[in-house]
């Protein structure tokens, strides 16, 4: 005997979404590989300067890598898996290990050569200065 089941559209826009996900994701940085994983990185416009934020616990400077080319600004590193015993008594491992890589575009004109990276407490702060606005320029009209 067949069973119905209710049609939920949002079902099928969900897995659509999966499908997109995993198959732009590795393309433009959102996920490094499979098994890997992406940190989380926020950006934040300032007057003088573009800052990324991103979360790296348990990494060290070390581990990372920054690349900046054109207006493309790169970070990538790995986080190494933990040797786990069967004495811990894990049942389920949710933090993200292997390697990672996120790319993001800069305001054109962005000053990447004279970016200042810092570490500390698992957090990469990156601050990249912007170009500095030049006045406009008036132009006279002649008769």
């Amino acid at each position: 005997m067949a069973t119905l089941v209710r049609w939920n559209p949002w079902r099928e826009l969900e897995a659509m979404r999966t499908d997109l996900d995993r198959v732009f994701g590795r393309r433009f940085g959102a996920v490094a590989e499979e098994g890997g994983w992406s940190p989380a990185v926020d950006v934040i416009e300032e007057a003088d300067a573009v800052v990324l934020k991103a979360d790296l616990p348990g990494m060290s400077a070390d581990d990372i890598e920054i690349e900046c080319d054109d207006d493309l600004l790169t970070i990538k590193g790995e986080r190494k898996f933990e040797e786990i015993t069967e004495k811990e008594g894990y049942r389920r491992i949710e933090r993200g290990y292997g390697r990672f890589e996120r790319t993001f575009s800069m305001p054109k004109g962005a000053k990447t050569d004279e970016s200042v990276a810092t570490f500390h407490d698992g957090i990469l702060e990156i601050r990249v200065p912007k170009p500095s606005e030049a006045p406009a320029k008036k132009i006279p009209i002649g008769s």
